[in-house]
């Protein structure tokens, strides 16, 4: 279904038209976000969803790729802080869910004094995903 969509979106596109249709579909999805209360359940990739969970579930997943990305790529994080502290927050209570205790002797991944992702300093307290939402 996923690819599905992405596909016809960039059917018979160029390479050149791509940032537009991009910026086109990210600003119809931010604009249909803030139209719509938070609580609103709609369709999600694999159950139905609360649109805030839906719209924390993209932040989580663009901060994280977009690390990866230009990790790889040998770039400065495009990142925003916000985005960062939203996507720590966020898996941090994934994280703090867990029902099966770490074994002794292996900590965490996290490096100490460092924030998500390994960026520096943490960025503060996160805000709620749902003030995203405008």
């Amino acid at each position: 279904m996923v690819y599905d969509y992405a596909y016809t979106m960039v059917d018979g596109k160029t390479p050149e038209q791509m940032p537009d249709v991009l910026a086109d579909t990210f600003a119809k999805t931010v604009d249909g976000a803030r139209s719509l209360a938070p609580d609103t359940v709609g369709p999600g990739y694999y159950a139905l969803m609360r649109l805030d969970e839906f719209v924390a579930s993209r932040v989580v997943e663009a901060v994280v790729h977009g690390l990866d990305l230009t990790d790889a790529l040998g770039r400065k994080p495009m990142c925003t802080l916000e985005g960062v502290a939203v996507a720590a927050a966020i898996l941090d209570e994934l994280l703090a869910r867990r029902t099966v205790p770490r074994p002794p002797g292996r900590p965490g991944r996290r490096r100490p004094g460092l924030g998500a992702g390994g960026l520096g300093p943490g960025p503060g307290p996160p805000r709620p995903p749902a003030a995203l939402l405008g």
